[in-house]
């Protein structure tokens, strides 16, 4: 049996498929079974949107835990996350931006400075004067030019402020 236009993640996904589908083949029907008439065409068409129906059925619920998963990180996250940011700011030996712990890891890290656009006309006036590569089609402009011209000239560019580099906590 041929399955044209799959694709797999890597090579054990596809022996799996392979295999399983060879089991299940054995176990549905013999190695005669041929589609000779509607009845068996239709058989075939029923096992194939039965799969697709399962996928559905799967990919929905699948959904469904992550969106549960991710309401539960949350709650989690704003019940307890100034205590363990705090918890972790106090254990910091000084020389460590983090801690291992036996289910992950909490610590600091440090964002990079940037800026923050608070007059977007007066940004884009700017940018099309001194960064042109900033400039994006819908009339708006991207940072990362802006910075790196930022840092060559030590000009703020207009319409920005300053965002500093700050400790960002984080749990992995």
């Amino acid at each position: 049996m041929q399955f044209e236009n799959l694709t797999f993640k890597d090579k054990e996904a596809a022996e799996a498929f392979v295999e399983r589908m060879e089991v299940d083949i054995s176990n549905e029907q013999d190695e005669d079974f041929h589609i000779t008439s509607e009845d068996k065409a239709d058989w075939v068409i029923k096992k194939i949107t039965g799969v697709d129906d399962e996928i559905d059925r799967l990919e929905e619920q699948h959904r469904r835990r992550v969106k549960q998963l991710e309401n539960e990180k949350q709650f989690f996250k704003e019940r307890f996350g100034k205590e363990l940011k705090a918890f972790v700011r106090a254990n910091l030996d000084g020389r460590k931006k983090s801690i291992d712990f036996v289910h992950g890891r909490a610590g600091f890290r440090k964002s990079r400075e940037t800026i923050e656009i608070v007059d977007k006309e007066a940004n884009l006036d700017w940018a099309k004067e001194n960064c042109p590569d900033a400039l994006r089609e819908k009339e708006w402009t991207i940072k990362t030019p802006q910075i790196k011209l930022m840092k060559e000239t030590g000009e703020m560019p207009d319409g920005t402020a300053l965002k500093p580099a700050k400790d960002r906590f984080f749990v992995k």
